[in-house]
């Protein structure tokens, strides 16, 4: 009874997405994404893709019905599927709490810190940079939440960039932290 009614609600929301998706679509603020899905026959309208249920359902098909992200240690390889539960960090904090229940702005001694103390963490399957530092300049904080996961944890790593300049610095400090950059 209750598996009935939880596909029920799942397929009221699916079909609401694909509603709202084929509607309102979804915006891009890459044109180069945008591009790519045009080529690919989906309508556009400036940074708008809209998705029809057809489009959708055979992106859905499409999908492995599992996927491991690899860590550089195998142990902490990650394989996602509907039987798996995965415990992660949060992501991004800006201030830190203290003992006193004051707070402060978060460091790049935090960041290490905490990626330190999450490699320690067995029940941590999945690392995210946990603090923003605040203490670098804004156009190298990519580049040091890359570095910091990549040198402090065994972990798999996903780059957090948005932009193709914070793709470009995410792959920089892939090549310093491995030796190829300095």
């Amino acid at each position: 009874m209750q598996i009935e009614l939880i596909q029920e609600v799942l397929t009221e929301i699916h079909n609401h997405t694909i509603d709202i998706l084929s509607r309102r679509g979804f915006r891009f603020s890459w044109p180069e994404a945008v591009e790519i899905f045009k080529k690919h026959g989906f309508r556009t309208s400036d940074d708008i893709v809209y998705f029809t249920g057809d489009q959708v359902e055979e992106a859905l098909a499409s999908v492995p019905s599992e996927v491991t992200i690899l860590a550089r240690d195998p142990q902490h390889s990650l394989k996602l599927d509907l039987d798996t539960v995965a415990f992660g960090l949060g992501r991004g904090a800006i201030y830190m709490l203290d003992i006193y229940g004051g707070h402060r702005q978060s460091t790049m001694a935090d960041l290490i810190q905490a990626s330190k103390l999450a490699q320690q963490l067995p029940e941590v399957q999945h690392w995210q940079p946990l603090v923003f530092p605040n203490d670098i300049p804004n156009e190298h904080v990519l580049m040091a939440l890359t570095r910091t996961m990549l040198t402090e944890t065994t972990g798999d790593v996903l780059n957090p960039a948005l932009s193709r300049a914070g793709q470009l610095a995410a792959v920089y400090a892939v090549l310093f932290a491995v030796g190829l950059a300095v």
